[in-house]
């Protein structure tokens, strides 16, 4: 099988070399960054067919990412060269990534962690993860064809033009490169990265977990940093925007349990003084330890989140009725906060998360003391959701699952 993917990497370095020579390119920088990255993927593939070292597989897979940012950093003129070069980097990454690791299987065996209920690497949620992080992709890359020039308007579903204002704004100018081309980038190894390792990879590639959940995590509150700062700063909404952190939020539950699972096993490694040995070979499996479980995702939905995440909804719509711009930013920053934490708050490893939101309930608390001419309703109003919100953050609610030693976490 492995030398199927070399010759298949091969392919790809001799067609992106001869695209330079095949067709136009408009940007002298892209066509070199082009004719190298072939010969270089050509090279190095022959190279593993012959050595077999795992150094030139990665290297392939790195030109993979080089090619998939190159159109970014240049500002590719053409979108036939953008279309080419993000396709060719994300199939040289997955190329490499076969390359470089063992074969896997797509079974649903399982290998739990001490004291857990469950498999967290289970394909089944994995396999939501990676759909998630596909749509999000199609999203983001919609967004990257317009700020890049592509297309010279973009679909707005409700918020009319609010996309193209957003795409337009000083926020997005402030990035060197296309903020939404850049999603894509991270939403593209997302995708490509949920697929590699088996449905044991929380022991055996405990890098590769860690690296997912980087990707996943930070990302994720990027987005929804990004989403605060649309109405406060930009003054508009930004449809395709929400609906992709609405995604990447949802993505953090399903990939919450994986990643503390390697986390806790790293820390065992490291009593045992052989953390960096177990980050990047992982512990061995056995296959008399493997059986078929039930399927869990280590999500529930209790009431009290359940409501918290309708109060911070209603945080964001009633900022439209208040006259006050300091309350109205409030809300807008208080209100995308309360449904992440407790959408986040879902998956029973981040359980405790929840008390996040006494933080915001008390600061909207607060606020109301410290601006004048604010109506008695307003308060009332702004008191009454901040005493919900600290109240509604108690109840722990229902964990169906078992977590070993991270269940004393969970409270």
């Amino acid at each position: 099988m492995k030398k199927l993917f070399c010759f298949l990497s091969m392919t790809l370095g001799i067609w992106l070399f001869a695209n330079p020579l095949t067709f136009s390119y408009q940007d002298d920088l892209l066509m070199y960054s082009d004719l190298c990255i072939g010969l270089l993927i050509v090279l190095f593939s022959t190279c593993f067919f012959y050595t077999k070292k795992k150094g030139l597989a990665w290297g392939i897979a790195g030109f993979g990412i080089w090619l998939k940012l190159a159109p970014l950093i240049f500002w590719a003129p053409q979108s036939i060269i953008y279309l080419n070069d993000t396709l060719i980097g994300s199939l040289a990454v997955v190329f490499g990534f076969q390359l470089a690791m063992p074969e896997t299987s797509f079974e649903n065996t399982s290998f739990c962690p001490k004291g857990w209920s469950f498999n967290p690497s289970s394909w089944t949620a994995r396999v939501l993860t990676i759909a998630l992080a596909l749509v999000c992709w199609f999203f983001s890359r919609y967004m990257a064809a317009y700020q890049l020039g592509y297309i010279s308007q973009v679909w707005d579903p409700f918020f009319l033009n609010g996309t193209s204002k957003v795409l337009n704004s000083d926020v997005s100018h402030a990035f060197p490169i296309s903020d939404a081309g850049l999603g894509a980038f991270g939403y593209s190894l997302e995708f490509l990265l949920g697929w590699q390792g088996g449905s044991k990879r929380w022991a055996k590639n405990p890098w590769l977990v860690c690296l997912f959940g980087f990707l996943v995590i930070p990302v994720s509150i990027i987005s929804v940093l990004l989403i605060i700062l649309q109405p406060v700063v930009v003054g508009a909404w930004c449809s395709l925007c929400l609906a992709t952190a609405f995604f990447m939020s949802i993505m953090i539950l399903f990939t919450a349990p994986e990643l503390v699972a390697t986390l806790l096993l790293l820390k065992e490694a490291k009593h045992n003084h052989c953390f960096w040995y177990t980050f990047w070979h992982g512990i061995h499996v056995e296959k008399k330890n493997s059986k078929l479980l039930r399927q869990s995702f280590g999500i529930t939905l209790p009431w009290g989140l359940l409501l918290l995440i309708i109060l911070g909804i209603w945080l964001i719509i009633s900022a439209s009725y208040i006259s006050s711009s300091f309350l109205i930013n409030i809300h807008y920053i208080l209100g995308p906060l309360v449904v992440f934490i407790s959408l986040i708050s879902c998956a029973e490893v981040f359980r405790a998360l929840r008390f996040l939101n006494l933080l915001f309930g008390g600061f909207l608390i607060v606020t109301v003391w410290f601006h004048d001419e604010i109506s008695l309703f307003l308060i009332f109003h702004n008191l009454l959701l901040g005493f919900l919100i600290c109240f509604l953050s108690f109840p722990k609610g229902k964990v169906l699952e078992k977590y070993g030693s991270w269940q004393r976490l969970i409270f």
